[in-house]
């Protein structure tokens, strides 16, 4: 139960990972099937410009793809340093440091995905929704950063969820 609301926070983010693959490979392939239809009852001329299109829409969902998984790379010590503040554990005076580079990684993969090559070419709404969860897990590091402040300053009390930033997290 003390996890849960860390847990649910890294189901969302994988969730969010996987749904951005299914609906890139889609869009990918659904605009292969439509090129290809296309090229068979066009001319060759119109075939061969086709291709760079199908070309840039693939690389820069292969390039988006990784980014969720960058993410992902965090999850094991966030989960350790909120596990270890709400036990008052050894690692105290470090979790507020943790979750802070977890915030720094998020915030460099908005950097990556706002100047990401063949950006353009990727459906507007999918991006715009990795960027609001991304923001979203920037502000909820941040807030475990300062409850786990608060906890390693003011006398830590176990399965503290009365403080402020803790619920500001949640």
């Amino acid at each position: 139960r003390r996890a849960l609301p860390l847990l649910a926070a890294v189901l969302v983010a994988a969730v969010l990972a996987a749904a951005v693959a299914v609906i890139l490979l889609r869009h990918f392939h659904s605009t292969a099937a439509g090129a290809s239809a296309a090229q068979s009852a066009s001319a060759p001329a119109s075939s061969a410009s086709a291709s760079p299109g199908q070309s840039g829409e693939k690389q820069a969902a292969t390039r988006l793809a990784g980014l969720p998984s960058q993410s992902g790379r965090d999850k094991s010590s966030i989960t350790t340093a909120y596990d270890d503040v709400n036990a008052c554990g050894p690692q105290l005076a470090q979790d507020a440091q943790t979750f802070s580079s977890g915030a720094t990684s998020r915030q460099q993969l908005l950097t990556q995905l706002s100047t990401m090559p063949g950006r353009s070419a990727l459906p507007a709404g999918m991006l715009q929704t990795l960027t609001t969860a991304w923001q979203a897990s920037i502000t909820a590091d941040q807030d475990y950063s300062q409850w786990a402040q608060d906890e390693a300053s003011g006398g830590c009390k176990k399965n503290d969820h009365a403080d402020a930033h803790f619920m500001a997290a949640n």
